[in-house]
């Protein structure tokens, strides 16, 4: 019999992404609250995770999950106190009532798709960070992303796993208004790109496909003891500026890099633990992955 599987915000790119690939292989179920969808062999519920009784409907299903997937994150990202309280109610009050769902109906496993925005840059850590770095606790946004996964941390039990994966740059074909995306139309639609020194950035990133196959082997395989944190990204280090050229090359455009004054960012991931855990895993380049991008549109 195929696992049953939940996914909370099935509506977002990464939860769509999951539940298409999914579904061949697990009975897919998942919320949605803006982006409504209509999948063939995916059982869809519309709720809101800020109200209290959003589980109601799903508390009433005989049949328990034996996983739940948290791929919902507020849509906003600023630090503005504005801000505060849509993070607060998605990225916490939404976790706690999933994960207290998860408890009442004695669900086995709860993965929570968290964010490599939660550590902070020292010169101790030179930006490659590892699941023990520095958080960056000032951050509205990353400090709530960090919170939930101590909430996380609190119901886990023996009863209940919980999978923490620090997601680094999720990116792929079809994504909008994210980091790679957004560069990527900017070069094609020959609007120059700001970057910080002319460098930008050095970080790692995680293309769709290889992210869905990492959670898949986590639903397969679980882990070993009753909560686990893992960086998830492509060991690849990259820099903004390359990855500028990288495109450019592709579309065949010029591509216009203006710099400014501002510090190089880095956000480069430790995945030894990854590593550790899943074994001989391969990798889409950026290269490739930039190919299977250009062939979807």
């Amino acid at each position: 019999m195929s696992k049953k599987i939940l996914i909370i915000a099935v509506g977002s790119y990464i939860g769509l992404c999951l539940a298409r690939k999914l579904k061949s292989k697990f009975d897919v179920t998942g919320s949605y609250f803006n982006n409504e969808i209509c999948e063939s062999n995916i059982c869809v519920f519309k709720f809101n995770l800020c109200d209290p009784e959003c589980f109601n409907r799903l508390m009433q299903i005989e049949n328990t999950f034996d996983c739940v997937i948290w791929s919902a994150q507020s849509s906003v990202y600023g630090q503005d106190i504005a801000n505060y309280n849509d993070i607060f109610n998605v990225n916490l009050y939404g976790v706690q009532k999933t994960l207290e769902f998860c408890r009442v109906k004695k669900i086995k496993t709860f993965i929570y798709l968290s964010s490599g925005t939660v550590y902070k840059y020292t010169k101790e850590n030179s930006g490659i960070f590892k699941e023990d770095s520095d958080i960056w606790l000032d951050s509205y946004y990353g400090f709530s992303k960090y919170a939930a996964e101590k909430i996380c941390c609190h119901y886990s039990s023996d009863e209940l796993q919980t999978i923490v994966l620090r997601l680094f740059t999720v990116y792929g074909p079809q994504q909008k208004d994210k980091l790679i995306a957004r560069i990527w139309d900017r070069i094609e639609n020959n609007i120059p790109v700001i970057l910080n020194s002319g460098v930008g950035m050095y970080f790692t990133a995680i293309y769709i496909e290889d992210l869905v196959r990492i959670i898949e082997f986590f639903l397969t395989c679980g882990i070993s003891g009753i909560t686990e944190v893992i960086n998830v990204a492509n060991p690849e280090i990259l820099s903004l500026r390359g990855l500028c050229y990288k495109i450019g090359s592709l579309l065949q455009k010029e591509v216009n890099i203006v710099s400014n004054d501002l510090p190089v960012n880095y956000s480069v991931a430790d995945v030894t633990r990854l590593y550790n855990v899943i074994k001989d895993f391969n990798f889409t380049s950026i290269d490739a992955a930039l190919e299977l991008i250009l062939n979807y549109k």
